[in-house]
């Protein structure tokens, strides 16, 4: 049966080990159009000796990507103490060529660098956990997150899960990628971060019992961030990679932040990412992903040159550790990792099979040590990791024992992932000397998977329902009224759109575009029996087809006879199992809700029910006038006092007994100062704060000039414009001020403005005024 979805026909896809990423075949027409753009582009190398990057791999390279349909890869060998760094076809079509310097997408390679971060705090001896218990690669991530990390509502888990659990992939949760999202909760907290895709957490099921079996998921890695982070006391993990690893490295184009990257000053420049269109034959480009919640689970972009210096570290690093500090210096730029945390990361901690088999062509079985991929290839030891976003992959591999490495970066999501593997086996055949005829062939491998996956997505509606009823059963209410938003606390949003009036051709029905999630999602309804459903995925703006997913769907209708929920299976791309089965509640017909976080929970009431005030719920007033100390942090944090000259001081004194104008004018310059000083350099406003003064920001607090600035300035954009709509102020008893503001701000490259409200308390000292309480929210609706 041919599925009529609303996005394309179904093709031949590809499994690649790569985040659960599929690619596409392409026919022998699309190979011979891309074949004379790689032809054009002659490969750009750099490096001393005798050069792996020849012309014999020159061809084989364009070769490779017009069989993949990539437009350009980057890469990089290490052997012995020489590295050649080369680029092959384009960056940016039509004729921007590939170099050494060209920024992508390095996606899950990023996770090694959370391993080895850790490794440095847990060196260092300097950072506790819990009950001032010093931080070990055994610490519970609850004792450092406490009641941030809850897994699955399972006391068990969210005790014991370690940080070697999480960096292992053995925490028993699956990948559940597409929950992951730019805004969070019914309030849309935005942008989102760490903290919030933690917490979501306690919403997701236990797909396995911890430590059983590897389960690849890029959550774990976001929660890795947030300890690593909150461990910093706040510090964006950006700066921490910067001045603890990239820097010492002579790292200069790796970034964790898209507008860093474009930023980045030449010859560094940002590839373009594409997907290839089968049915117009073109290359589409896709939208550069934002980074703010993908972290250290796969956000830095950076170059093959200096992913080279990273290599260099991993390769010769253990080796250099085991005789003398001073020779890792030498090697890794005096990064300060002890031999015991070199092989702590390398050790395997789990098979990634249910098998101790050996998977072709390797001759070990295939494990997972912390963010890294161990085996065997014809007796010699490597480590390897596979990256992959949007529109963008990368393989990273190296032999220690033989001094030898490869890295690969290219510019399409899966299918330069296919590629890469293909180019990258070829170098260590060479390296190793192995025949020709000897080789394993990859290419064929990786075509045997396509075959696989392609028979998968076909066959999907009957395997997901397999005794359905024919002619199929009508839904039990008119369409429409299925139509509207169903919301899950991990899952977000699934706003149902009506595509058709006629359900009985298995045609899509009703489709949902998740425009704000990390990976942008369209779902698409297909009628299946009765008010039983299938659900098809696939990625909104790489439209190749490579990203589609299935599961089973279910409206649930009460009592009422309204459509009060949605049931939704999400299925596993990679191994075809399910992850979860998942409830969206219907919010879009209540008419209004009360939002409040008591400790982060969220409460939300219909108006149909009796509303009750939760407990800790307090009024504006109360919370100006008041420590909110069970928001601050339990972790240390630095306060510094401003000098007096750099305070605002406003032009007229003001008390109680003053005119309304008096303080309306302090309440205006101080409106108009704050707002110009945040959207121009936010670090200057620490001269408005004391060391008594919190800042509430999106329900998380902080306390003290030095944190609150550093909180501002750790946010996770880099522009920002406020403008002010409304302003209200108020005098109080003890000679100070209330201020209320509302308006809009734009956030780097968003188009639309979001609304915000914040409040001060303004008091008094012998320097001016200065910022007692300050709480920022931001609204939508």
């Amino acid at each position: 049966m041919r599925l009529k979805l609303a996005s394309r026909t179904a093709q031949l896809v590809l499994a690649v080990p790569v985040l659960g990423a599929i690619a596409l075949a392409p026919s022998q027409q699309q190979q011979q159009q891309q074949q004379r753009l790689s032809d054009e582009a002659d490969g750009i190398g750099s490096g001393s000796g005798h050069s792996p990057f020849d012309a014999a791999f020159g061809a084989l390279a364009a070769k490779t990507l017009a069989a993949w349909r990539v437009p350009g890869i980057a890469a990089a060998v290490l052997d012995g103490d020489a590295t050649w760094t080369a680029g092959f076809g384009r960056a940016q079509l039509p004729d921007e060529p590939v170099t050494a310097d060209t920024l992508f997408y390095t996606a899950s390679t990023t996770k090694a660098f959370v391993a080895a971060t850790l490794g440095l705090l847990i060196d260092s001896g300097q950072y506790t956990a819990g009950e001032e218990t010093p931080l070990a690669w055994s610490t519970p991530l609850s004792a450092i997150l406490r009641d941030d990390f809850v897994v699955a509502d399972d006391d068990w888990a969210t005790a014991h899960l370690t940080i070697d659990d999480a960096l292992a992939h053995r925490s028993g949760l699956a990948g559940h990628d597409l929950t992951r999202s730019r805004r969070y909760g019914l309030d849309g907290v935005y942008p989102a971060g760490v903290r919030e895709v933690t917490r979501s957490l306690r919403h997701l099921p236990l797909t396995t019992s911890p430590r059983t079996e590897y389960r690849y998921c890029n959550l774990m890695f976001l929660v890795l961030s947030h300890a690593v982070e909150t461990l910093a006391g706040g510090r964006w993990l950006g700066h921490i990679l910067h001045d603890r690893l990239w820097a010492p490295l002579g790292m200069r184009s790796t970034f964790l932040s898209l507008d860093h990257a474009r930023a980045a000053p030449a010859p560094a420049s940002l590839a373009q990412g594409y997907y290839w269109d089968e049915a117009a034959t073109v290359y589409v480009p896709v939208p550069h992903m934002p980074l703010h919640e993908v972290s250290g689970a796969g956000g830095i972009i950076s170059t093959v040159a200096d992913y080279a210096r990273w290599l260099r570290c991993w390769i010769d690093g253990p080796a250099a550790s085991r005789s003398s500090p001073a020779n890792v210096s030498n090697v890794c730029g005096g990064i300060p990792l002890t031999g015991a945390s070199f092989d702590h990361i390398l050790t395997p901690k789990i098979f990634t099979t249910q098998t101790a088999a050996s998977a072709e062509p390797f001759d070990a079985p295939v494990a997972y040590a912390s963010a890294w991929t161990t085996s065997s290839y014809r007796g010699h030891r490597f480590w390897g990791h596979s990256g992959g976003s949007n529109a963008f992959g990368a393989q990273v591999y190296f032999f220690p024992d033989d001094r030898f490495g490869v890295v690969l970066f290219g510019n399409t999501a899966i299918t330069s992932n296919a590629a890469e593997l293909v180019l990258l086996w070829h170098l260590v055949d060479e390296h190793f000397g192995i025949p020709p005829a000897e080789r394993y062939d990859w290419s064929a491998k990786l075509r045997s998977k396509a075959a696989t996956r392609a028979a998968r997505f076909d066959t999907a509606l009957d395997r997901l329902y397999p005794q359905r009823a024919q002619p199929p059963l009508p839904p039990s209410l008119p369409l429409a009224d299925f139509v509207g938003t169903y919301y899950h606390p991990a899952y977000q949003n699934l706003t149902l759109q009506l595509m058709k009036s006629n359900y009985s051709d298995y045609g899509v029905v009703f489709t949902a575009e998740r425009r704000e999630h990390t990976w942008p999602t369209l779902c698409e309804f297909v009628h299946v029996s009765g008010d039983s459903w299938a659900m098809y995925t696939d990625m909104l703006y790489e439209r190749s087809g490579n990203f589609r997913g299935y599961g089973r769907a279910r409206f649930q209708v009460g009592a009422d006879g309204r459509a009060g929920s949605l049931v939704v299976e999400f299925w596993d791309r990679d191994d075809d199992t399910v992850e979860g089965v998942f409830t969206f509640v219907r919010i879009d017909d209540m008419e209004w809700h009360i939002y409040c976080r008591v400790s982060g929970h969220r409460l939300f009431q219909a108006k149909s029910r009796p509303v009750e005030t939760p407990p800790g719920f307090l009024l504006l007033s109360s919370l100006l006038a008041s420590r909110f100390s069970s928001s601050v942090s339990p972790h240390p944090l630095a306060t510094t006092t401003p000098t007096s000259d750099t305070l605002f001081t406003p032009a007229h004194e003001t008390t109680l007994s003053d005119k309304m104008a008096d303080f309306q004018t302090v309440a205006d310059q101080f409106v108009s100062f704050y707002y110009q000083t945040f959207d121009g350099n936010r670090k200057q406003l620490q001269a408005l704060y004391r060391d008594q003064s919190m800042l509430t920001f999106e329900s998380a607090s902080v306390l003290g000039a030095a944190a609150i600035v550093e909180k501002l300035g750790n946010l996770p954009f880099e522009k920002v414009t406020h403008q002010v709509s409304t302003k209200d102020a108020q005098p109080t008893m003890d000679g100070g001020l209330l201020v209320l503001v509302t308006g809009h701000l734009l956030i780097d490259e968003e188009q639309r403005p979001m609304g915000f409200s914040q409040a001060f308390q303004l008091l008094k000292d012998a320097s001016g005024y200065f910022v007692y309480n300050d709480i920022f929210k931001l609204i939508y609706g």
